[in-house]
C-alpha cells in the first residue's frame, strides 16, 4: 500500500490489515472489521474507552477478547515506519446466575 503524501491513515483499513494477519493464526477465530464497525455505530462510540466498553462490545459481538491496536508512530513522509502495539481486552462481564 502507497501511502505518500497521506497526512492522516484510515483506521479501518488499518483494522482491515491487522485482521487479514490474525486471522491467519491457528486457533483462532476473528470477527470481521464491518461487523466490530457496526457495533461501534450501534453503541456511538468511536473508539474503545475502557475496560468495561471492551467487555459490552465483547458481549454484544458474542466474542472471548478484543484486539485493540494503536498507532503511536507515523511519518507520511519519511521511510515507512510504524509502531502498531497491541493490547487484548478479554470479556469480564460476570454472567449472571441461573434463576
Amino acid at each position: 500500500m502507497n501511502l505518500s503524501g497521506v497526512t492522516q491513515v484510515d483506521p479501518i483499513i488499518q483494522a482491515d490489515l491487522l485482521y487479514a494477519q490474525v486471522q491467519q493464526t491457528a486457533g483462532l477465530n476473528v470477527i470481521p472489521v464491518n461487523r466490530v464497525v457496526e457495533v461501534f455505530a450501534a453503541l456511538k462510540i468511536e473508539q474503545v474507552q475502557s475496560e468495561e466498553q471492551a467487555a459490552i462490545i465483547c458481549d454484544v459481538l458474542g466474542c472471548d477478547a478484543l484486539l485493540i491496536a494503536t498507532i503511536t508512530a507515523y511519518d507520511p513522509y519519511g521511510r515507512r515506519e510504524w509502531a502498531r502495539p497491541c493490547n487484548c481486552s478479554e470479556n469480564q462481564i460476570p454472567e449472571e446466575p441461573p434463576a
